[in-house]
């Protein structure tokens, strides 16, 4: 808390950070499993999941287009919107 207080910024970045790396780690795994044959015409979903995570994660990585807190609510709403999504749907 005192660092929030201190210096927001600093938080902000850390975070899109920790964001960064759950995303890509999540969608490098959502993409290696749509691999095995046994899986692979119901996966489709999980594929284009994977892919759009892994495609937020770069985003929030390099900071385009555009950085700061924006950046993170936006990432975090279609991650959530995509994941809803899924798992209404496939």
């Amino acid at each position: 808390g005192i660092l929030l207080l201190d210096d927001p910024r600093l938080v902000l970045v850390s975070l899109r950070g920790f964001l960064a790396v759950t995303f890509l780690i999540d969608g490098i795994q959502r993409l290696a499993s749509h691999f095995p044959p046994h899986r692979r015409e119901q996966g489709w979903r999980q594929s284009l999941l994977g892919l759009v995570n892994v495609l937020l994660a770069l985003m929030l990585l390099f900071g385009w287009p555009f950085s700061g807190m924006l950046l993170v609510m936006v990432i975090v709403g279609v991650r959530l919107l995509s994941s809803g999504a899924t798992l209404l749907f496939g």
